[in-house]
C-alpha cells in the first residue's frame, strides 16, 4: 500500500493537461477529474495503484461543462464519493447524483484520516470568479489549477518555462492585476512543489524564480483595451474603447441621434448588431481625441459629462491619457457658464453654495484614503454650516447611512484589497445614481453617508430602493454585493435640540438603525416607519458574575435609555465585541477565568477596542488597583457599591465625547 504518494495523470500529451491523485494508507483524493473521455484513464490509474476502493473525494478547482461528464462516469461505476467545490457550483454539480460538499461548509480545509490536510485557497478570476487552488500540507505541495500553467513548453530550462508560463497567463487569465494579490497570499505557504493543470511541475529554485518573475510582469488578456505591451509603452485599442463609449451613450440617447454626430466625419459607424466604428482613417490617441471633439462640437458638455466616469476609469486602470477636451474646452465652457444670466445658472449657484460651505473646513479636515471621500468629521462640520445658514427653518435635510452587508466576509475570503475595491465600487455606483445636489461622505468604519439638503421622506425611500436594486444588479463588484440603508430626516427630530446636538442625534439614530438592519438581514431599508423599537442612547457591555450587581446595572441604565448586554466571562465578552457596537465597557476585577486586568490587556491589542471607554468596578479600590489600572489605560475605577449618579455621569460624558470625536 502506498503512503503519502502523489500520482500525476497526463490526460493530453499535446497540452500536457493533468489530473492528480493523492494516495495514503487510508484514502485517495482526485484533484480535477478531467472530461468524460478522460474518466476511464483515471480509473485505470486508480486500479493500477490499488486505490479504487480508497477513493473518497474529487476536488473540482475549475468547473468546466465537460467536468460533469467525468463525474457521471464515477456515479455510473457505483462510486460512493464526495465532490468538493465552491458553493456557487453546487446546483450545477447536483445533477451528477453524487454527494456534494462546499468549501465553505468545510471552512476551506479537508482533513484526511491520518490528520494531514488540504487547504483550499481562493484565486478569484484566475480564470473564473470561483476558482481556487489546493495546498497539501503533508508534502508542502500546491495543486495550482491554471495558475503557473504553461503553453507550448518545448524544453524545461528556466527561460523556456518563463516564456511558456507567460504565454499561458496572457492567453487565459484576465490580467496581472488579479494575479499579484494571489501570489502575495501564496508566498505565506512553504511551497516546495507546484503541480499545474497544464505543463510541467515547478520545484525548488525554479519555482522561486518563476514566482518572483511572474509577480513583476504586466499583462492584459483583453483585446478590447490593450493590444500589446512592450518594455517602453502599451499599445491600446482605441477603436474598442470608443465603441465602449458608444454603448454607454446608447443607454441614454437614441441611436439615430448618435450616428448624426459622425455624419460626414472621419468616423463611420455601423448600426448592427450594435453601434460600433466600422471605418476610420485615424489611429491611436488621435482617434480618441477626435471622437470626443465631435461629441463636444455637436452636443456640448452634457454628453462629455455622461462619459467622464468611464474616461477616468480607463485612465486609472490603464493609464490612458484623457482626451484633451476634458482639460481645455470643458474648463472654458464651465467658466462661460458662470457668466450667464442668474436665471439660467440657478443650479450652478446652488453647487457653488455647497462648495463654499465645504471650503470653509477643507484646510483642517482630510479625505478617506480608500474612497477619496470627505470623512465623517468633515461631514458633521458641513452639516453644522448647512443648518446654520439654511434660510428655510423647516430643514428638509435627509441623511442616508449605508453599509455593505457582507464586507467582513469579502475581506476574509478575498483579502482587504478586494474589500477596499468593493467600497470604491459602491461609491462609484452611488455617484452614478445620486442627484446633483447630494453629497457623499465616508463614515468612520466601513459605512458611507449621503446628505440630501432638499429631501422628502418619499424621495428618500424612492432613492434608497433604486440604489439597493442598482447595487444588487451591478457588474462593477468583484463578488455579489448587497447593501442596507438607514434613513434619517431632520423633520423627524426636535429642532429645539440645537444644531450640534441635532447632528449628534442624527448620527445616533442612523447608527442605531443600521444595527437594526444588520439584525434583520440583508438589503434592509430602515426609517422611522419601520424602526418600531424603542430608542436606545447607547450600549454597555457588563462583565460581572454577581447577579445582584447585574440587575442593579440594568435598572440604573434603563433610566437613561442605555441597553446593557451581559457577559459572564471575558471570552464571552470578546465574542460579543466582534459583532456588536459597544459604547462603554464595565468590568469587575475578580472573575472566574481571566480577570479584569487581563481583559483590558487583550483589548489593548486591538487599535479599535483600545479606544472603547473602560470602567473597572471593584469592592477593593486600593492604591495597587489604581496603579495597575493606570498602566493599562483604564478610564475610571469605581468603588462598589456603585453610586448610580456617579456611573451615569461617567457613561454620559464618555458617550458625548465619542459622538463629538
Amino acid at each position: 500500500m502506498l503512503d503519502n504518494t502523489i500520482i500525476p495523470i497526463e490526460l493530453d500529451g499535446k497540452t500536457k493537461r493533468h489530473s492528480y491523485i493523492i494516495i495514503n494508507n487510508y484514502e485517495a483524493i482526485l484533484i480535477d477529474p478531467g472530461t468524460r473521455g478522460d474518466a476511464q484513464q483515471v480509473l485505470d490509474v486508480l486500479k493500477k495503484n490499488n486505490a479504487l476502493k480508497l477513493l473518497k473525494a474529487i476536488v473540482i478547482q475549475n468547473s468546466y461543462p465537460d467536468t460533469l461528464g467525468a463525474l457521471e462516469v464515477f456515479k455510473e461505476k457505483g462510486f460512493d464519493i464526495t465532490v468538493i467545490a465552491k458553493r456557487s457550483e453546487l446546483d450545477m454539480l447536483a445533477s451528477t447524483g453524487l454527494k456534494i460538499q462546499s468549501l465553505e461548509s468545510l471552512d476551506y480545509v479537508y482533513t484526511f484520516n491520518n490528520n494531514e490536510t488540504l487547504t483550499f485557497i481562493e484565486t478569484p478570476f484566475l480564470p473564473y470568479p470561483e476558482s481556487f487552488v489546493t495546498f497539501y500540507s503533508g508534502r508542502n505541495i500546491l495543486f495550482s489549477a491554471t495558475l503557473f500553467s504553461q503553453s507550448d513548453l518545448q524544453n524545461t530550462t528556466v527561460d523556456d518555462i518563463k516564456n511558456a508560463t507567460r504565454l499561458f497567463h496572457e492567453s487565459y487569465l484576465p490580467s496581472s492585476d488579479f494575479l499579484r494579490p494571489v501570489l502575495k497570499v501564496l508566498r505565506k505557504y512553504p511551497l516546495k512543489l507546484v503541480y499545474p493543470k497544464y505543463g510541467t511541475p515547478l520545484r525548488g529554485e525554479t519555482l522561486r524564480k518563476i514566482m518572483d518573475w511572474i509577480s513583476r510582469i504586466d499583462f492584459y488578456n483583453t483585446q478590447q483595451v490593450v493590444y500589446k505591451k512592450t518594455e517602453k509603452r502599451k499599445v491600446f485599442n482605441y477603436i474598442a474603447i470608443c465603441n465602449h463609449m458608444l454603448k454607454k451613450l446608447e443607454t441614454v440617447y437614441e441611436r439615430n441621434r448618435i450616428t448624426r454626430i459622425f455624419t460626414n466625419s472621419h468616423i463611420t459607424l455601423e448600426k448592427t448588431p450594435s453601434l460600433e466604428i466600422s471605418e476610420t482613417n485615424l489611429n491611436g490617441y488621435k482617434l480618441y481625441n477626435y471622437f470626443f471633439d465631435m461629441l463636444y462640437q455637436k452636443e456640448g458638455v452634457t454628453w462629455l459629462g455622461i462619459l467622464e466616469p468611464m474616461v477616468k476609469k480607463y485612465h486609472k486602470m490603464y493609464k490612458i491619457k484623457q482626451p484633451a477636451i476634458y482639460t481645455s474646452k470643458l474648463y472654458i465652457k464651465e467658466k462661460q457658464i458662470q457668466t450667464l444670466d442668474a436665471e439660467k445658472t440657478s443650479l450652478l449657484s446652488e453647487v457653488e453654495s455647497l462648495n463654499k460651505k465645504i471650503n470653509e473646513t477643507t484646510d483642517q479636515l482630510l479625505r478617506c484614503p480608500i474612497t477619496e471621500l470627505y470623512n465623517e468629521r468633515f461631514m458633521k462640520q458641513h452639516m453644522i454650516n448647512a443648518l446654520k445658514t439654511d434660510d428655510d427653518s423647516s430643514h428638509n435635510h435627509g441623511i442616508f447611512f449605508i453599509i455593505i452587508d457582507d464586507l467582513d466576509r469579502i475581506n476574509k475570503r478575498f483579502g482587504k484589497q478586494v474589500g477596499d475595491e468593493t467600497l470604491r465600487s459602491l461609491v462609484y455606483t452611488i455617484n452614478q445614481h445620486k442627484e446633483e445636489n447630494m453629497m457623499v461622505f465616508k463614515q468612520n468604519g466601513p459605512g458611507i453617508i449621503i446628505h440630501d439638503p432638499e429631501a422628502s421622506l418619499d424621495s428618500m425611500r424612492d432613492f434608497a430602493g433604486r440604489l439597493l436594486n442598482s447595487v444588487r444588479n451591478s457588474t462593477v463588484f468583484i463578488d455579489k454585493t448587497t447593501i442596507s440603508i438607514a434613513l434619517v430626516h431632520t423633520a423627524q427630530i426636535d429642532e429645539q435640540l440645537g444644531t450640534e446636538r441635532l447632528i449628534n442625534h442624527i448620527f445616533e439614530l442612523g447608527t442605531l438603525r443600521i444595527e437594526r438592519a444588520k439584525n434583520k438581514g440583508h438589503e434592509q431599508i430602515i426609517d422611522q416607519s419601520s424602526d418600531t423599537e424603542d430608542f436606545i442612547e447607547g450600549k454597555i457591555l457588563l462583565i460581572d458574575e454577581d447577579e445582584t450587581n447585574r440587575n442593579l446595572m440594568m435598572k440604573i441604565f434603563s433610566r437613561i435609555h442605555f441597553d446593557v448586554v451581559i457577559a459572564s466571562d471575558i471570552y464571552e465578552a470578546l465574542n460579543m465585541l466582534e459583532w456588536q457596537t459597544i459604547d462603554v465597557i464595565i468590568s469587575e476585577i475578580n472573575l472566574s477565568k481571566l480577570d479584569g486586568y487581563q481583559f483590558k490587556q487583550k483589548l489593548n491589542e486591538s487599535k479599535a477596542l483600545k479606544q472603547v471607554p473602560f470602567i473597572i468596578a471593584s469592592h477593593h479600590k486600593t492604591k495597587e488597583v489604581i496603579n495597575r489600572c493606570n498602566i493599562l489605560g483604564v478610564d475610571v475605577v469605581l468603588q462598589k457599591p456603585i453610586m448610580p449618579e456617579e456611573i451615569i455621569g461617567f457613561v454620559k460624558r464618555f458617550k458625548e465625547r465619542r459622538m463629538i470625536g
